[in-house]
């Protein structure tokens, strides 16, 4: 179960499975040395524990451009929070509201159409997203097609 991300008025799903270090939630645990939560599965397709929803916009006080903003975290099963590990933004975040600017971030996450808006989609190829982040800022974009986001994620396997 990946998390989600607005962008661009569409959803995607991101996918960091890859690597930790592409996980936004993940890397704001480990910068500050805490275990994630043991909220237990949400589902056997998801080992994290959680589901963030996440948005790529432009920073609603005009400070940063475009940046990567933590919205909401689910827990539990279809997003419903389990009774025996209560877990919410604010055990993370104290008394800030989202939209969370995700600063402790600094990696590249890869956007993929969520299923539902991939069948949406009239056009055939439907495109994906690279997008680099420096401390949850947009500071580099790169829009492939399925075909070439395959086809370097291939060279990358075979280059290791």
């Amino acid at each position: 179960m990946a998390e989600l991300a607005k962008f661009d008025g569409r959803l995607f799903q991101m996918s960091g499975w890859w690597h930790p270090d592409c996980q936004p939630l993940a890397s704001f645990f480990s910068k500050r040395g805490l275990p994630p939560p043991e909220i237990g599965l949400t589902s056997t397709a998801c080992d994290r524990g959680y589901r963030g929803i996440w948005s790529i916009q432009d920073d609603p006080e005009p400070r940063y451009g475009r940046a990567l903003f933590l919205l909401e975290l689910q827990t539990g099963q279809d997003g419903r929070p389990y009774a025996e590990h209560p877990f919410s933004l604010a055990d993370l975040f104290g008394n800030r509201s989202p939209p969370i600017l995700a600063d402790w971030f600094s990696g590249t996450i890869r956007l993929v159409p969520s299923y539902d808006a991939a069948l949406e989609e009239e056009e055939e190829d439907v495109p994906e997203y690279f997008l680099t982040l420096q401390e949850g800022l947009v500071v580099g974009e790169e829009r492939l097609t399925r075909q070439e986001s395959f086809l370097r994620r291939w060279r990358q396997s075979k280059a290791r």
